[in-house]
């Protein structure tokens, strides 16, 4: 949400960038008769850890005057949200499993999940109890990915792999291999971390046979069907990247744009892909 460092206290220098690019985002809100909820990610984390994310939360909730506007609550990982008798959206604060917890000592003193095993275990009784309805899993990492943080580079990327600034045409292919064969990231999905997560995401969601990942993440848009589970990517709000459609990927756009996922009462899905322009990409 705060792109890229995360939420400043009060009286730092940065901070008023960064409640403009939050109230540039809740702005969007302002004609929707529904419920806004932000969700955090991992560059939210990057400002003091655990404390940066609940600066951001506090903003945002009395901003928008909605103590649910902020989920998971209390920088912990799992929220649900009812939306009707056969819909839930169950909320995972996936950088909260992929943070350094050495880092952040107080990270869970809110928290009733005090491990990972313990998040395991709360996510899939909620899988179980829920698995007979439509059920949303939104995420910021994704389960499936093409782009960048999948080992997914363009050829521009090869050439520079350093925000699009220095031309290193030999090493950028090297710094990329690395990244795709190593995972020493742990934003990108060959981390053992970020696997860990993963595998056991898409395991246990497997007892429910309709599961709908939504994420960010990746600045692109993307649809992947892949171990029986449908990965919507919409993560190209402001910033744009390539992806590719292959390995179960149905559609990628690496260009500015969004998407919307519409269910029905009868339980069947509609995604629909738009660019910046308002144009209508493609309906899955």
């Amino acid at each position: 949400n705060v792109y890229e460092d995360g939420m400043p206290e009060k009286g730092d220098p940065k901070r008023k960038k960064a409640e403009a690019i939050l109230d540039q985002q809740m702005s969007l809100s302002d004609p929707f008769e529904g419920q806004t909820i932000f969700i955090p990610g991992n560059h939210d984390y990057y400002n003091d850890g655990i404390k940066g994310l609940k600066r951001e939360a506090t903003y945002i909730t009395k901003e928008l005057n909605d103590k649910e506007a902020f989920l998971p609550k209390n920088g912990c990982p799992l929220s649900k949200v009812k939306i009707s008798d056969d819909l839930v959206l169950i909320i995972v604060d996936t950088q909260w499993y992929l943070e350094n917890w050495d880092d952040n000592p107080t990270m869970n003193d809110d928290c009733d999940i005090k491990t990972r095993s313990d998040f395991f275990d709360e996510f899939e009784g909620l899988i179980k109890k829920n698995s007979s309805k439509t059920i949303v899993i939104a995420m910021h990492h994704p389960m499936f990915t093409n782009g960048p943080h999948g080992g997914q580079f363009s050829l521009k990327q090869q050439i520079y792999p350093i925000n699009n600034k220095i031309p290193l045409p030999i090493i950028g292919s090297m710094i990329n291999l690395l990244r795709k064969t190593s995972g020493i990231s742990p934003q990108d999905i060959q981390n053992s971390m970020y696997q860990d997560l993963k595998n056991r995401i898409v395991t246990l969601s497997q007892k429910s046979d309709k599961t709908i990942f939504v994420s960010g993440h990746e600045h692109s848009l993307q649809y992947i069907l892949k171990d029986n589970k449908p990965q919507v990517i919409s993560g190209s709000g402001s910033k744009a990247s390539p992806a590719r459609a292959i390995n179960g990927g149905q559609f990628s756009y690496g260009g500015i744009g969004y998407a919307k996922l519409d269910i029905y009462k009868n339980g069947s899905s509609w995604i629909s892909y738009y660019s910046e322009n308002n144009l209508s990409l493609i309906h899955i």
